[in-house]
């Protein structure tokens, strides 16, 4: 935690630094129960809502669990997660051979592991921290850093690295992956993006919201790995809220391969630039504005996208000129009025 008094931090890894919101268990420190013939591994008094958990590096499916610590509440839950696999303990003595997986029982504390070969020296990491960056202050630098594993959606919607409130900020040469929810979350202004690779999170890349932030030189693919819904918050980028982005940009950047929109503008969202950008293969919209105003969306190519190459939803004032658009499901360009807000949209060469 950077509290606000840090201001002008820096925080700046030399070599491989890397920082994991994971907890290390050992097989020798865990309880067992038997049924049947097949063993679950028990770590008791768990205090985490975990959310993932690595076995010698590789994650294995959740059987359960309950978003943001709420009660257990499947159809709401099911809702916002359509990925969500109902369960519990008995689910797990349930599996067929050879197929690994958790439950975590909120209510007894105990984390359940179903790992038919698990061998004395495994490596089992389990997520445990709600966030492993939260930084309050200006002016902050964070450069040259992994950082993996974090449990941010057992608690909450913000991110594995957070920007909260602060503004002035460099995040530069980060590589935010395998984190269960949303790898950056940004609120502040006038912070700075660049050369940062997102990927393999569960459910989002990365958010930002806030006046003058600017994205350069980014990459952010394969995310919602947890299924996550698509029409609620998840895929490469998503700008949205109370606090819109204003004012910004995002260049030179690719988004591909994710499960949902590239880049998603929703709501209130002015004055954005989107120049040299790449949105292939992502399995919702390669762009998406919606109910926002005037952006630029310059020399990108959008392709192979599961829905539209751009479509702009209920925005007005936009520009769309000297694109590529080709080989997406849907249409290459889709300019809609859903709610029948007076809009202006311009677009030069009928791309």
């Amino acid at each position: 935690v950077i509290p606000q008094s840090l201001t002008g931090l820096s925080l700046v890894g030399e070599g491989d630094v890397l920082l994991k919101g994971s907890a290390v268990i050992s097989p020798a420190g865990l309880a067992t129960e038997r049924q049947n013939g097949i063993t679950l591994y028990c770590m008791r008094e768990w205090q985490a809502n975990t959310q993932q958990v690595y076995i010698n590096g590789k994650s294995i499916s959740q059987i359960g669990g309950i978003l943001y610590g709420d009660a257990p509440n499947p159809t709401d839950q099911q809702a916002v997660w359509p990925g969500r696999r109902p369960g519990d303990k008995a689910s797990l003595f349930a599996l067929p051979a050879g197929e690994n997986a958790f439950y975590y029982d909120q209510a007894g504390k105990t984390l359940y592991l179903r790992y038919d070969a698990l061998q004395p020296e495994d490596l089992i990491e389990a997520a445990k921290d709600p966030a492993v960056i939260r930084n309050w202050a200006d002016k902050v630098t964070l450069s040259g850093l992994t950082v993996m594993h974090a449990n941010t959606s057992g608690y909450n919607r913000h991110g594995a690295v957070n920007i909260l409130n602060a503004d002035d900020c460099l995040i530069e040469n980060l590589t935010v992956a395998y984190n269960d929810s949303i790898g950056l979350h940004v609120n502040g202004n006038n912070n700075r993006l660049e050369d940062c690779e997102f990927g393999y999170n569960g459910q989002l890349g990365l958010a930002v919201k806030g006046d003058g932030n600017h994205i350069k030189r980014i990459s952010s693919h394969h995310n919602n790995t947890r299924n996550f819904g698509m029409d609620g918050e998840a895929g490469g980028v998503k700008c949205m809220g109370t606090v819109p982005f204003t004012n910004g940009s995002i260049e030179d950047s690719v988004f591909f391969n994710n499960m949902g929109d590239g880049i998603w503008f929703d709501t209130y969202n002015d004055n954005v630039t989107i120049t040299n950008v790449v949105c292939a293969h992502n399995e919702g919209h390669g762009l998406h504005y919606e109910l926002s105003y005037r952006a630029a969306i310059r020399d990108s190519k959008f392709f192979k996208n599961k829905k539209r190459g751009i479509y702009l939803s209920s925005s007005a004032e936009c520009t769309v000129e000297n694109n590529e658009i080709y080989f997406n499901d849907y249409e290459g360009l889709a300019v809609i009025n859903d709610l029948n807000r007076e809009k202006n949209v311009k677009i030069p060469f009928g791309e």
